[in-house]
């Protein structure tokens, strides 16, 4: 694999050359373990499609940030009189203001949300327009640098990443930003970064109804008066949801013991709550503004003795899937037992989107699906509007579990969701009577939740039964997947050793999938296919993307077909050990569902570092277009797109 010694300065160089060499001469390659079949027979010389073209340019009216964020791709298809308009949609964010600082210390210049559309495959791109034009205004003075003798400064308009999501040609998009104007917005001061002090972060959106050609004004969706976090947006024919956390206290630090920078919301105060906000369709059509959110859970339930608001347990990181008029909330949450305890549940809840909240049956409490025993975190799930064939399978969750608690060892968990009305004509597949293994209906209360069938183990080497425990060492994370009738396809990175795993460890992780062709009953072995042999190098930001429907009846959908991509990173930066350095973006293609796949190829490698590609594929399969985050050795950073076709 290539790296990229031409990326860093000559005493890098030297000292990452000494470094492999010291490492080959000591253990040389190996396989990672792990057991199940890997594709590396069937990959040769890897391949470089066409050079990418970048799109974060100068936007309409200003000059290149050159510190792109967060880029994300919107593939449309649209009826309109003259046929069906195909347009694709880029949105990021960029720097477009003064200096800021994150919770960490660490100074950027304030960021806006662009816009970029082509009308032609990706043959051309317009100019990048900005939609928030919220980075050079402020609503908050704040203490900058932790001296208690300088005076506040005005903290700008800075915005988070950008969430998107669309129906037709309505598209909603979706960012956090610390522009909150009013008289609410907290602050929040970090003891660990110089007793800096930062405003919390507000909801906006902005919406398109003609396929990204135009764009709404900024929307606000909350105030400030908590910090808001890990927010979505979904859609169906119904309308638009919109999702988030919101903490009374503010974004709190992560405490180093896993993967990430620590401020991604997972670490909540007690009262944080989960809200949301629901538009109809032909609300959205008439441009009506969405209506006040509503919280999901109950975890407010007092004021503290300085006026925040707070309780025994706080919600984090939600997801959620809109499937017609039926919503399927799902997240972490602290335990609350009382007791020297500090693991999380994931809790689950199903009502209609569009009625009034109370359609919730457990009244904000959330059902447990998780083993109530030990830590569950990082919930995800998808589903289909129609049950498979055969086995009456509508929603797949997946999550992380494992006897230890933050940063410990965990497996990949998993129930189906089976719709199977001749046994009960009031099943949707979404039910926990639903759900397999069964859950305890009663399960809002972890006493009954104790009553859950095991769940089953997607990703550990002893078996799809076997326990958390029954192999301390393994870990597995960044778990995907994707459904097509019958058929479930998950993967997830996996390692042998988490201890051996780090910077200098003699193990690495690697891209598992496993398959189920009877709606998640049984699965076959797992693949290892990103098949990484050196240890020095982990997979990261893998995906799995299968080819979408149409409303065009030209479009012939293949659903045989699904685009697995993986991210490479050098596990430890000789001059910053505790940090890794981003190498090159992989991507195969499969026409049997995984049976077979083709050759790996590199959709981004060079000098510049490249990260956290998404793809968008045409419905038979043969076209994907592809976007990317792209570093200089300079620091300049950029959205880069490819296209790759039969």
């Amino acid at each position: 694999m290539d790296i990229k010694f031409s990326a860093l300065p000559n005493m890098v160089q030297v000292t990452l050359l000494f470094l492999f060499a010291a490492f080959f001469m000591g253990c040389g390659s190996g396989g990672g373990g792990g057991g199940g079949d890997s594709i590396a027979d069937e990959v040769g010389s890897p391949q470089v499609v066409d050079s990418g073209t970048v799109l974060s340019t100068a936007p309409v009216g200003e000059t290149d940030g050159e510190n792109a964020f967060k880029g994300k791709l919107l593939s449309l298809t649209y009826k309109t009189g003259g046929g069906y308009e195909k347009p694709l949609v880029v949105v990021y964010g960029d720097a477009a203001g003064p200096d800021v600082r994150d919770f960490n210390g660490k100074v950027h210049p304030a960021r806006d949300i662009f816009v970029t559309r082509s009308a032609d495959s990706g043959s051309t791109w317009s100019q990048p327009v900005n939609i928030s034009n919220m980075a050079n205004l402020h609503s908050a003075l704040t203490d900058h640098d932790g001296d208690a003798g300088t005076l506040p400064e005005p903290y700008y308009g800075d915005t988070d990443k950008p969430m998107v999501f669309a129906n037709g040609s309505s598209i909603v998009v979706m960012w956090g930003s610390k522009y909150c104007p009013g008289r609410n917005q907290g602050t929040i001061v970090y003891p660990d970064a110089g007793s800096i002090e930062l405003p919390y972060s507000c909801i906006y959106i902005s919406r398109s109804s003609d396929g990204g050609l135009t764009w709404s004004s900024p929307e606000q969706l909350s105030d400030g008066y908590r910090d808001a976090k890990q927010y979505n947006v979904r859609a169906s024919a119904a309308g638009f949801v919109l999702l988030w956390q919101e903490d009374p206290l503010g974004l709190q630090p992560g405490e180093a013991m896993g993967p990430g920078d620590g401020g991604s919301g997972a670490k909540v105060s007690k009262g944080t709550d989960i809200w949301y906000s629901a538009l109809t369709k032909s609300a959205f059509d008439a441009g009506a503004p969405f209506p006040l959110s509503v919280r999901v859970t109950d975890n407010f339930t007092a004021f503290d003795a300085h006026g925040f608001e707070s309780g025994t347990v706080g919600a984090s990181r939600p997801n959620m899937m809109l499937i017609g008029n039926t919503l399927i909330i799902a997240y972490e949450e602290m335990k609350g037992t009382g007791k020297p305890d500090p693991g999380k549940y994931i809790r689950y809840h199903v009502f209609a989107a569009f009625d009034d909240p109370a359609s919730d049956l457990t009244a904000g409490e959330g059902w447990i699906i998780s083993d109530p025993a030990e830590c569950a975190r990082r919930v995800r799930f998808f589903t289909q509007d129609k049950a498979g064939p055969n086995s009456g399978v509508r929603l797949v969750f997946l999550w992380r579990q494992g006897t230890d608690t933050q940063g410990g060892p965990s497996d990949i968990m998993s129930r189906v969701g089976i719709q199977d009305t001749t046994v009960d004509p009031a099943s949707t597949g979404f039910r926990p009577d639903d759900l397999y293994p069964a859950v305890d209906p009663l399960s809002t209360d972890p006493a009954f939740a104790a009553n859950n069938a095991p769940p089953m183990n997607l990703s550990s080497d002893r078996g799809i039964n076997s326990s958390t425990g029954d192999n301390p060492k393994e870990n597995a994370m960044a778990h995907r997947g994707i459904m097509r009738g019958d058929f479930i396809s998950v993967g997830y990175s996996w390692t042998a050793d988490l201890s051996a795993a780090g910077p200098g460890g003699q193990e690495n992780y690697n891209f598992y999938i496993t398959r189920s062709f009877d709606g998640g009953m049984t699965w076959d072995a797992r693949r290892n296919i990103s098949n990484i042999t050196d240890r020095a190098i982990n997979v990261k930001e893998p995906r799995i993307v299968g080819t979408p429907s149409s409303p065009d009846p030209s479009d012939v959908r293949n659903t045989n077909v699904y685009y697995v991509a993986w991210s490479t990173e050098l596990k430890q930066n000789p001059l910053q050990p505790a940090e890794s350095i981003d190498l090159d973006i992989f991507y195969t293609k499969t026409v049997d569902r995984g049976d077979s796949y083709t050759p790996a190829l590199l959709l981004a490698e060079g000098a510049n570092a490249q990260a956290e590609c998404q793809l968008n594929l045409s419905p038979d399969g043969g076209q994907m277009h592809a976007i990317w985050m792209e570093t200089s050795p300079g620091g300049t950073t950029d959205v880069l797109y490819r296209y790759a076709g039969n």
